[in-house]
């Protein structure tokens, strides 16, 4: 069974799936490659709303004048993105609501008070203290039960083989703080009961915590000492002296203006991402929106030549390129991370299920070819690109991938044909992903070239046993035309295709979030890659009915029963099998069968485009022609339309 790669998993992972009690046996510690940076998104799957979501669900707990006084804040806020943004009714989060109010309700002279004065009573906003209310409500929402951290247990499995794992964090929640309550990993984030630093440069601890935006358990006095309470509390806080404690919260427009403990973490934050040994920053469900973060990244990167980041979210690819890609709106010079963000487009959740002790070796590995490649080619010119072009695949490094393909063909790739059949899928998922419907059509073109050339071209149907039974075997064959000997054929069972092509492109939907329980998604992306899964049975089930999944069976596999298959399969299409079925030539029956499956899918994707008003160039690979119709069909030379019957 082929995995989310090319060939398979890994030997160590292998090992790993097979006896993992065994691979998780203590052996010697290393240092762990990565850092992990955890933002908003990576909180979601433990019921903690995004910054998004929290203005909707603070919204629905106001009453009266609190909620007119938030709506208008909204509303206004809305229209000042808008301006800024340049886009029409951008999406508004808790912390832009609550840098406000606290602006509202704290400043006499803001200019702010100019522009929402005019439809709000300021004074009897400051009255109803909103902005007290949203810091009890986020820290309500920021506790969270350890059933739903168990999302996190692969970083458990790390922790087996490497000696600590270091997490940056924006997030005011205590996901990460439960999670190693839970699974009893030994946590350090600086705090004893008050702050000391230097508790953050000790050995010892699996879990190193940075937490650069403060957090929900954290407090301080007007006197400047830092506490950590991990008590649930309602209302004010004091301690036996009397001073009034504050959540040491830090929001938006005051994160710049940073105090101790978390000037101090930031800092020690930074000096991890310069560690030579880190090679890797996993983000999590950040979208880059803090400057400061931001700037904090680009500063790294540019002193680290050798360091990339990869970036989970669904949203990765509009993340790169609207926020890490370009130093400028206008997208005329580059930034430090240009070329150096692998993004993949998927949940915290799925992206840590594929991870296991050895998940770092094939994305290090991949960059080890990647530079290799670049310095080959620097000195020899053009160089062998396949290596580095399957491996960049199989790490989803789809960006680095473009720049070696710009002036080569994706299906000279030397690796078999279920390798390039794998590899098409990832890299057409991607496509999808990224939103361009031009790119997402013609990495479809060459996804059905690829298809045409091994399930059409690529048949073969050969006589076995007595000539009085007409005994057929079909076979899937492929030349690999970079073997000395080119007449090496290598024959594929139909089952086989059938776990490979099928149940690959099923995971990978999962994976990406197009096929949600077994649905599609109903935007584009989803609905088009729920016809790539479709197409995937179709040409599987196709196949193996008119392999004759029966062998010893004369009935199945004879030539009457070829013709059977073939004229039902062809009835789905509203297509007259009179018109394809050619009882000579019973090979070319089945060609135009898979030929006809294919135009249908080709038709389907462009009419999904079209539906969702995005631009489809015309072109997309047309399958039927004359060599597989007859009689009216194939002089009209028209593309088949399907009746939903099936």
């Amino acid at each position: 069974m082929n995995y989310l790669g090319f060939e398979g998993p890994t030997n160590r992972h292998q090992s790993y799936l097979q006896n993992p009690d065994e691979e998780l046996k203590p052996k010697e510690k290393q240092k762990c490659p990565a850092v992990f940076f955890f933002g908003a998104g990576a909180s979601k799957p433990a019921d903690v709303p995004t910054t998004v979501e929290f203005v909707e669900q603070f919204g629905r707990k106001l009453k009266g004048k609190e909620l007119e006084h938030f709506e208008k804040l909204k509303d206004s806020l809305v229209i000042h993105q808008e301006i800024k943004q340049k886009v029409e009714n951008p999406p508004i989060d808790i912390e832009m609501i609550l840098e406000n109010l606290v602006r509202l309700e704290e400043s006499e002279e803001d200019p702010l008070l100019s522009i929402l004065s005019i439809s709000m009573d300021i004074d009897e906003l400051k009255k109803l203290s909103l902005s007290k209310k949203l810091k009890s409500f986020i820290k309500e929402k920021g506790i969270v039960q350890p059933e739903n951290t168990l999302y996190l247990k692969p970083l458990r499995d790390l922790i087996t083989i490497y000696n600590s794992i270091g997490i940056i964090s924006t997030n005011y929640d205590i996901v990460i703080e439960q999670f190693c309550n839970s699974q009893k990993l030994k946590l350090e984030d600086g705090f004893g009961n008050v702050f000391e630093f230097d508790r953050l440069r000790k050995d010892g601890p699996q879990i190193k915590l940075y937490k650069i935006h403060g957090s929900i358990l954290w407090y301080r006095s007007k006197t400047g000492q830092f506490y950590k309470l991990p008590v649930e509390t309602k209302g004010n806080i004091k301690t036996v002296f009397g001073e009034e404690l504050e959540p040491l919260i830090i929001y938006p427009m005051r994160k710049w203006q940073y105090i101790e403990p978390t000037f101090e973490i930031i800092n020690e934050a930074k000096k991890i991402m310069r560690d030579p040994d880190i090679k890797l920053i996993y983000v999590f469900g950040y979208s880059f929106r803090d400057d400061h973060v931001l700037d904090i990244f680009l500063d790294v990167f540019r002193d680290r030549t050798d360091l990339y980041c990869v970036l989970v979210d669904p949203d990765a690819y509009n993340i790169y390129e609207k926020r890490l890609r370009f130093n400028d709106e206008g997208k005329t010079t580059e930034s430090s991370m240009a070329g150096r963000v692998i993004c993949k487009p998927f949940t915290i959740q799925t992206e840590l299920e594929s991870f296991y002790p050895a998940t770092f070796s094939p994305l290090l590995e991949a960059l080890e070819k990647l530079e290799k490649f670049w310095n080959d080619t620097a000195r020899h010119g053009t160089w062998n690109w396949s290596h580095p072009a399957c491996s960049l695949l199989k790490s989803n490094f789809i960006t680095e991938f473009e720049r070696l393909r710009q002036d080569k063909k994706f299906m000279s790739l030397q690796v078999s044909f279920f390798g390039k059949l794998n590899a098409s899928i990832i890299y057409l998922a991607n496509q999808i992903a990224i939103g361009e419907s031009v790119s997402v059509f013609y990495s479809l073109n060459e996804f059905l070239i690829l298809l045409e050339a091994n399930f059409i071209d690529g048949l073969s149907l050969r006589q076995t046993g007595k000539p009085v039974d007409q005994m057929y075997d079909l076979q899937i064959t492929y030349t690999d035309e970079n073997r000395r000997d080119p007449k090496m054929i290598h024959y594929y069972d139909i089952n086989e295709i059938h776990e490979s092509f099928v149940l690959f492109s099923r995971r990978l939907g999962v994976k990406f979030g197009y096929i949600v329980d077994g649905k599609p998604r109903q935007d584009w992306q989803g609905r088009i890659f729920w016809e790539v899964e479709r197409l995937a049975d179709r040409i599987s089930n196709s196949l193996k009915k008119l392999s004759g999944v029966t062998p010893h069976s004369a009935q199945s596999q004879s030539l009457l029963r070829l013709m059977e298959i073939s004229s039902k399969i062809l009835s789905n299409y509203d297509i007259d099998s009179n018109s394809i079925i050619n009882n000579d030539e019973p090979l070319e029956t089945i060609k135009g069968c898979i030929g006809i499956i294919l135009s249908n899918f080709a038709d389907k994707v462009k009419h999904i485009l079209n539906e969702h008003g995005k631009e489809a160039p015309a072109g997309l690979y047309y399958f039927i022609d004359d060599r597989f119709l007859v009689g009216d069909v194939a002089e009209k030379n028209i593309l088949p339309k399907k009746n939903n019957k099936e």
